[in-house]
């Protein structure tokens, strides 16, 4: 299944759906039969104008934008018949450009069908693309943004995002975790020349940077945390890497209680853990992998044959997977709940579990 299947599986053609940001690469393209609505930052003929000065961009497949979205709650765009009603919220590599991505996530739940409603996104990793030095986002820089109700990213997310952008051999993405080969692009002179500039602006004109930053495990932390605060009712159901340079989680509503304090800790510590074996797997064979990473599996954290270090994740997914399954009562929901769990740990190990081929 390629990503683009992944990120519409699930769905039938005749389903409502909004697309954030296609662009010139949409996903559930109205030429191919899909009922989308398209929301994105410019009209059909400004996006063509935009996209034609770039070589190898079909600008042809940019599609009518139903909905021009330049700030704003995203529900406050539609109007009541599709209000409530729409079944699946898709966007790739937009969330890391949202200034609000806590109010597009509760926006999201006024928009989208009560119990089948899900948001499906493609989002980019850290450790194998520009913003590979970068600090990841925490749950306190999206509060932030969300308490300010921000329609431009701050200061810091545009020093930071020039500061810090690099790249391998020209490319802005590369095939495996590492911070040795990239090399930055820009001077510190000049991210603070952009700081300036933006902040004595006062932010007039929208200036369009990766404002967030993230690992599978880190995005799974942020959504975790508002939803245990009770700011969102969207939960990960399922989290899988597509690319080597991103990842496609998909969140589904959720009515369940939230744990007493105890359990909460067990599940940020579990995910925390988590968040710091994909950072030592980007550091590799560096001495400041070492606390990180067993011994002996420091030369190849991020190969297939750290069985170790792999037996280790499995342990946090099989106690994950004995969370969820005591959370489970026989309904046809919580099957599909408990075989996709099967197919996330199955295709994550597949050389431990015999193979790569999903249940059905």
């Amino acid at each position: 299944m390629d990503r683009n299947q992944l990120i519409l599986a699930g769905c039938n053609k005749t389903d409502p759906i909004v697309e954030i940001g296609p662009s010139h690469a949409p996903i559930a393209a109205k030429r191919d039969g899909w009922a989308t609505v398209v929301v994105d930052h410019a009209s059909q003929e400004d996006l063509r104008a935009k996209y034609g000065q770039f070589p190898g961009v079909d600008i042809e497949r940019i599609e009518k934008v139903d909905h021009i979205w330049q700030g704003g709650p995203l529900d406050a765009l539609f109007e009541p018949p599709l209000l409530g009603r729409v079944q699946r919220v898709i966007s790739s590599h937009s969330i890391e450009h949202l200034p609000d991505p806590v109010g597009f996530l509760v926006a999201a739940s006024r928009l989208t069908h009560p119990q089948s409603g899900t948001v499906c996104l493609a989002v980019p990793d850290k450790r194998q693309c520009f913003d590979v030095f970068r600090p990841l986002t925490s749950t306190g820089d999206w509060l932030d943004a969300w308490r300010e109700k921000r329609g431009r990213h701050s200061g810091a997310s545009v020093f930071d995002h020039l500061a810090y952008l690099a790249q391998v051999d020209d490319a802005p993405c590369w095939q495996q975790p590492t911070v040795d080969r990239p090399r930055l692009l820009h001077t510190l002179g000049q991210a603070f020349e952009l700081y300036g500039s933006y902040e004595d602006g006062g932010r007039r004109d929208y200036v369009d940077v990766h404002g967030w930053v993230f690992t599978p495990a880190s995005f799974e932390l942020l959504i975790l945390e508002l939803w245990l605060l009770g700011l969102i009712d969207w939960e990960v159901e399922s989290c899988q890497t597509t690319a080597p340079h991103e990842f496609v989680v998909l969140l589904r509503r959720t009515t369940k209680a939230r744990p007493d304090a105890a359990v909460q800790n067990e599940q940020r510590h579990r995910l925390l853990r988590r968040v710091a074996e994909e950072v030592a797997c980007a550091v590799g064979d560096h001495p400041a992998a070492a606390p990180m990473l067993a011994r002996g599996q420091q030369a190849q954290a991020c190969g297939e044959d750290v069985v170790l270090l792999h037996l280790q994740q499995l342990g946090h997914e099989v106690t994950a997977l004995r969370q969820e399954l005591a959370e489970m009562r026989g309904t046809q929901r919580d099957l599909q709940r408990f075989l996709d769990l099967l197919r996330r740990v199955r295709s994550r190990w597949p050389r431990l579990l015999g193979g790569t081929r999903s249940p059905r």
